[in-house]
């Protein structure tokens, strides 16, 4: 029997287009989704629980600042304009005085240098005094973007000042 061969219509192919314009989607969702559950959550602690059961301590600690009247102030000065890996170091300054006016000497100040976006780069950073009332040192910053200090302050063991200062190295 001879075969008779029929020319395909014209446009066949047509619904192929939309077949493979939905593969297409199917990819980038599929590439998205993987991104979005691999990478940073979000979180900043790993038990939130704890961190909102001790809020009511965290009022309490802060009437007792307001209470005490010190001032404190944070200055950051660039001493490098970047490393290789575009790390940047800083000095770090902390000033602080009384609810008189006068400089606070004696204090224990540490900071705990924060990276927002990213875990592993955190660390604590003792400041010790460079003057009346100042407490200062030169801090590595690995990467440049946005960094977070929070600074605490106290004599002994107790912690009598706290703040937080976001910073944006460039």
């Amino acid at each position: 029997m001879p075969s008779v061969q029929q020319n395909r219509p014209r446009g066949w192919w047509y619904p192929w287009i939309f077949v493979g314009g939905f593969g297409l989607v199917f990819v980038v969702n599929a590439i998205l989704l993987t991104l979005a559950t691999v990478t940073f959550n979000g979180f900043e602690t790993r038990e939130p629980s704890n961190r909102r059961n001790g809020y009511n301590d965290k009022i309490a600690a802060s009437a007792e600042q307001a209470r005490l009247g010190w001032n404190g102030s944070l200055s950051l000065h660039p001493l490098s304009a970047g490393s290789a890996d575009g790390g940047r170091t800083a000095r770090v300054t902390m000033t602080f005085t009384g609810a008189e006016g006068h400089p606070l000497d004696g204090l224990d100040v540490a900071v705990l240098v924060w990276r927002p976006t990213q875990e592993g780069l955190d660390r604590h950073v003792e400041l010790p005094p460079t003057g009346p009332g100042t407490y200062a040192r030169d801090i590595a910053f690995p990467l440049p973007g946005l960094w977070e200090l929070r600074v605490s302050a106290g004599r002994g063991d107790s912690v009598q000042w706290r703040t937080i200062e976001r910073i944006d190295l460039r």
